[in-house]
């Protein structure tokens, strides 16, 4: 196996992305993720994503083949809040390493990326979500130094 190359997506690589959201998004199902993913715009947004100035997308390849990605969201923190010496902040928005190239410490791999990202940029801080239940994933993050910091509610509301 030849070593992970990490690199930012291009469009080219929107047919590969798609795959993996499709993947990552049934994965999630497993955890009650409430929302499911809409494959029809899908393609339409990657495209937005990948040439957005607030969002990057790395992707990882082993042999030529996509085998995962790492989204980061760049922003910054609410004027009325202070997180010095910045305010700027990354945001991972998804982290998905297809199942069989999984408990490898790829995911380090996607991370450190992502962190030298955000800290060239001048970020401060990063925040991530995790569902209920995904245990590896809580393992994993909390393994990095990240804290929980919040529960994030969900309540479906109809007529």
């Amino acid at each position: 196996m030849n070593d992970l190359v990490l690199r930012e997506a291009t469009v080219e690589d929107i047919s590969a992305l798609k795959k993996l959201y499709i993947d990552m998004y049934s994965f999630l199902g497993e955890f009650s993720m409430p929302y499911s993913m809409d494959e029809d715009s899908l393609e339409d947004i990657l495209k937005i994503l990948v040439k957005a100035k607030t969002t990057s997308i790395i992707i990882g390849e082993l042999d030529g083949v996509v085998i995962g990605f790492i989204t980061v969201e760049i922003a910054k923190l609410d004027r009325k809040l202070k997180l010095e010496p910045t305010n700027i902040i990354g945001f991972i928005k998804d982290l998905y390493i297809i199942p069989d190239k999984r408990k490898l410490g790829l995911a380090n791999n996607f991370l450190q990326k992502a962190e030298d990202l955000l800290l060239e940029i001048g970020a401060t801080a990063i925040e991530c979500n995790v569902l209920v239940g995904n245990d590896n994933a809580m393992n994993f993050w909390e393994s990095k130094g990240f804290q929980k910091m919040a529960h994030v509610m969900y309540k479906r509301i109809q007529n």
